[in-house]
Parts: C-alpha cells; structure tokens; sequence
C-alpha cells in the first residue's frame, strides 16, 4: 500500500510541477507563457538526403498527411498545428527531377487552404533572407477569415527537396506576432 502512495505522490507531483510551470497541453499559449522556454520544443524533419529542417515550436505539430503526386512532385507531405490563436504548416516536396524548384509565390504559400481565394490573400511583401545560414524566400501575405489575418511564410530549396513553412494568425494579435518572429529564428536546415 505504500508504494502506490508513494507513486501517486510522484505522479501527482510531476502533474503539478507542469501545471504551475504553464508547459502542460499547450496552455502556454492561451495563458501567455510561450515565452517560457521549457514549453518551447525543437521539432525536427529529416529529408530523403540525410539532410534536417528543424523549428522551435511551444506546440507540436500534430496533424499529418500527405499532397497528392504529379508529374513535378513524386511525394509531399504537411505536418499542422491549429487553435483558435494560430495556425501553422510546415509542407515538405520531394521532386522526380533534381533540376525542378519550387517558384515560391503566393500560390505556392496558400497551397495548405482549400478554395483560398475567398480570403482574398494580397501579397505585401515577398523576399529574401538569411536565416541561420540559409538562404529562405520570405512572405507576408493579408488574408480574411473571420477578420484580417497576417500569413507569414518560408520557403526553401533543398536539392531534390523543399520545404515550406507557413504562420497565420489575426492581425491585432501582438503575442502571436512575437510567437512567429521566435520560431522563425529558429529555422535551420542542415
């Protein structure tokens, strides 16, 4: 009988020590404290080249599946998070043919929306920049959906491979925004 107290106890204790820390579920979030490092997680994708495209996230990316094939693209997949606060994909192209590349655009960056037309995405800015070494094509797209929405988004070549990630969450949402410019920092692909 003892040790099921003193396992109980341990259990207990662990739960609590999440809870007041803000790290359990994705609570983090909805209370503030993605700022806190220990509910930050790196989440790591290797290509068929060896090569990984890793992120920090306070969330996992928890939703799969895959695009369908054509004659450009032998294999994609995308990997999802969404809440009410904020929704992210990171989409993952193998290609038939070393010499094809992905023209990122903003059809290429609203590829992850079904019928994405009727949020009326304008492209604001569309660039290029240096993220931990590697050269990304950067966007900052407006969208509506149930009110103004800021689409930010990284796209990479990677040999026979690329990679996109894409950020969206409502315009006004200041913690969001710093929640996107820290993962973004993150982005490293070796």
């Amino acid at each position: 009988m003892r040790r099921i107290w003193k396992k109980l106890l341990v259990v207990a204790l662990v739960f609590f020590t999440g809870t007041v820390s803000g790290c359990t579920g994705n609570s983090e979030l909805h209370g503030g404290n993605y700022d806190n490092k220990d509910c930050w997680k790196t989440i790591t994708f290797t290509q068929n080249s060896g090569r990984k495209l890793s992120l920090d996230l306070p969330f996992e990316l928890n939703d799969n599946g895959d695009f369908e094939s054509d004659d450009i693209v032998r294999n994609a997949e995308w990997h999802r998070y969404e809440d009410d606060n904020i929704f992210v994909s990171v989409d993952h192209c193998r290609f038939f043919d070393a010499k094809s590349k992905i023209n990122f655009n903003l059809q290429t960056f609203m590829a992850d929306f079904v019928n994405y037309e009727k949020m009326h995405p304008a492209l604001q800015k569309i660039e290029t920049r240096i993220i931990n070494g590697k050269e990304m094509t950067y966007a900052e797209i407006q969208a509506e959906d149930n009110g103004r929405r800021k689409i930010e988004c990284l796209g990479m070549d990677s040999g026979k491979e690329s990679w996109t990630i894409v950020y969206v969450y409502r315009n006004d949402d200041t913690a969001m925004q710093k929640l996107v410019e820290k993962s973004m920092a993150t982005v490293s692909l070796q």
